[in-house]
């Protein structure tokens, strides 16, 4: 048994980035992988990061991310802006795109990500999910928290879980009544 959950690191959705990146993959073929995957396994949960800025990255570049961004419609994104890292070949490469712009198109990279991925989270309001039962919540509104096989730890946000009934380190089917973002609140 395998967890339908894939994380595949694109960086990036335009080629000549990809290649400047020296990422031996073309955004086309990334996207035949994930179909070929949601294909093959159903329910699958796919995450990716992209990085926005680097070197290079012009305003076309950047629209090329965006839509293969929408294109292969992500369940979850991570988006991190490039930052010069003494000994690396980007540091010298031109085209160096400014703070400030970086941190522009990492915000649209995230809003998109959001508009895409949040009605996906509000059709889980009536499911029936398998939950893992973490421990006690952060939150104290609720009892427990958990996660979907959708969810890994740390980074996809969690099933919070208002019934005290739940033990921790076991999994529970649990009933979505609620979408807050990337959060679930099940009973």
């Amino acid at each position: 048994r395998v967890v339908p959950y894939l994380d595949m690191p694109v960086q990036h959705g335009d080629d000549g980035i990809l290649r400047a990146m020296r990422r031996a993959v073309t955004a086309r073929r990334m996207k035949d992988i994930v179909a070929q995957f949601r294909a093959a396994i159903p329910g699958l949960t796919v995450r990716t990061t992209v990085l926005v800025g680097f070197p290079g990255e012009t305003p076309t570049a950047f629209e090329n991310l965006l839509a293969f961004v929408e294109d292969v419609g992500f369940d979850r994104l991570g988006v991190f802006s490039y930052s010069a890292e003494e000994g690396t070949p980007a540091v010298t490469m031109s085209g160096q795109v400014s703070a400030e712009v970086r941190a522009e198109r990492a915000q649209q990279v995230q809003d998109l990500q959001d508009r895409l991925a949040w009605p996906r989270q509000a059709a889980l309001v009536g499911t029936q999910r398998t939950v893992l039962v973490d421990g006690p919540s952060e939150d104290t509104a609720f009892a427990f928290e958990g996660r979907t096989a959708g969810q890994a730890p740390e980074i996809d946000g969690v099933v919070y879980l208002r019934n005290p009934r739940f033990t921790p380190g076991r999994f529970a089917e649990v009933r979505i009544v609620e979408v807050d973002g990337y959060e679930l609140v099940g009973e």
